[in-house]
């Protein structure tokens, strides 16, 4: 089953245990402590799936179906694509306003593309993992936008930055295409195109809104 295998890792994020008001303080320390150690595990587990999906290992349903986990992948993502679009001195204006419609867009078009396929059920899980593993990777990238911000245009070594960021944009592409292989259950070369045909519809909406902005 799609949800099945992170029961595990759900049940331990309702179970963490209180501090009871009522009890000797080392007992209260104790309780404590295991709270933490359960925490941390927690998140070093999911950090640790987010990594095994963005080196194919694991799919989606590896990760909780948790809005919490999604809001905060979509707060990673917001935050990281805030960075990369001030290397290009956006105008706050233009910098929210891509941001809110890049969010926007991919979760509306992933959202009807699972409920055609009828996996409407997924969709947390898919997009938690989508926008996580694309923060993640785009945060790879930052010091190459930074590298070629720096750079003289007519510099020789100024392709180098662009090498580094087209590689891991197709990295991207291809993580986003193990994701939607196994959210849609479809083969690994047509994930890749739903995700770039996303990606085509992103980039359209955007330009059209930063275009009537400016």
């Amino acid at each position: 089953m799609f949800s099945s295998s992170v029961s595990d890792m759900t049940s331990c994020m309702r179970a963490v245990p209180g501090v009871d008001s009522v009890g000797a303080p080392k007992r209260r320390y104790g309780i404590m402590l295991s709270s933490l150690r359960i925490r941390s595990a927690i998140v070093l587990a999911i950090y640790q799936a987010f990594f095994d999906i963005i080196m194919q290992r694991r799919g989606p349903q590896d990760l909780p179906a948790s809005r919490m986990l999604l809001a905060i992948s979509v707060a990673l993502y917001a935050l990281v694509g805030s960075v990369l679009l001030k290397f290009y001195n956006a105008k706050p204006s233009q910098l929210v306003a891509e941001l809110e419609f890049n969010i926007s867009v991919v979760a509306g078009f992933y959202a009807k593309v699972l409920k055609i396929r009828g996996f409407s059920a997924r969709l947390v899980q898919t997009l938690t993992a989508l926008y996580g593993c694309d923060a993640i990777l785009s945060g790879f990238m930052l010091p190459f936008h930074g590298w070629h911000t720096m750079l003289d245009p007519d510099s020789p070594v100024g392709v180098l930055p662009l090498v580094g960021i087209s590689l891991l944009l197709f990295w991207t592409f291809a993580v986003a295409g193990h994701i939607l292989r196994h959210a849609l259950e479809i083969p690994l070369p047509a994930g890749v195109l739903v995700a770039m045909a996303q990606f085509a519809v992103g980039v359209g909406v955007t330009a059209n809104i930063l275009g009537a902005q400016s």
